[in-house]
């Protein structure tokens, strides 16, 4: 009852930095703890390590290749963050350098900012009460109207039901009888309150930034309102932790070091 689940958490996490998520429960007398390892970009070739976006190097614990970026770095995307290339010893003792697949854990702070715009001032339709009906009949490839063929209204919302008779399950009925209703419906300018407007401008915004963010991101959120003679605008900034590394095979980054694949390193 004693053990301090969140120290041991942490604790975890900085002994074994290729875990993504650590869970303890205690039951009893037994404490039982669960590990999820994170995935990490690999390539069954020689490769690089790359920067997938910009952002803040937070971690960066190397297993295979060289680094040439430090923690609290700025990094751009396409920047190579560890190289893939090793120094060792040759059969002759020399120290020499070896393509290898750069393996590593690479967490940055990086951003993301979605916008929402709606306006103040909309149009919305209306309908005004007045309705217009009209009755058809087809015979095959023939069809008959009954009665005047066009609604005497401009605006108008269109519904049409149809029954057939005769006809098989999987054959067209022999006589079908159309009904056709028109509602008239009048273009109006209307106009939002602000805060209904911010409301809708902020679930657009959301929406967006919800689909660039990972799943399991836990984003820092900045919300950022304007509000002018016609239309209200969202911004969100998210400031979120993720894994950045992106492993590009030999040959695609660019780069010069070293300048020969066996150049000895003194």
């Amino acid at each position: 009852g004693k053990i301090d689940r969140e120290r041991l958490v942490g604790e975890l996490q900085w002994r074994f930095p290729a875990v993504a998520w650590v869970g303890v429960e205690v039951r009893g007398m037994v404490a039982v703890v669960r590990m999820v390892e994170r995935s990490m970009p690999s390539s069954s070739v020689p490769a690089d390590l790359v920067a997938a976006r910009d952002g803040l190097i937070t971690r960066l614990v190397v297993y295979r290749g060289t680094p040439v970026v430090a923690e609290g770095e700025m990094v751009r995307r396409g920047q190579v963050l560890v190289y893939g290339w090793e120094v060792r010893p040759d059969t002759r003792g020399a120290l020499r350098s070896f393509p290898v697949a750069a393996r590593a854990v690479i967490e940055a702070r990086v951003w993301d900012e979605a916008m929402g715009a709606t306006p103040l001032v909309f149009w919305r339709e209306r309908k005004t009460g007045r309705r217009f009906s009209a009755l058809g009949i087809r015979l095959g490839p023939w069809y008959l109207r009954l009665g005047v063929s066009r609604p005497p209204f401009v605006w108008f919302r269109h519904r049409r039901l149809s029954y057939g008779l005769g006809g098989g399950r999987n054959s067209l009925p022999l006589v079908e009888i159309t009904f056709d209703r028109y509602d008239e419906i009048k273009q109006m300018i209307s106009r939002r309150s602000p805060a209904t407007a911010i409301g809708m401008a902020a679930r657009e915004a959301e929406g967006a930034l919800r689909r660039r963010l990972p799943p399991q991101a836990r984003p820092s959120i900045r919300r950022t309102v304007r509000v002018e003679a016609e239309m209200v605008t969202v911004v969100l900034a998210a400031e979120t932790v993720q894994e950045i590394g992106l492993a590009r095979p030999k040959g695609e980054t660019k780069g010069i070091w070293p300048r020969k694949r066996n150049e000895s390193l003194r």
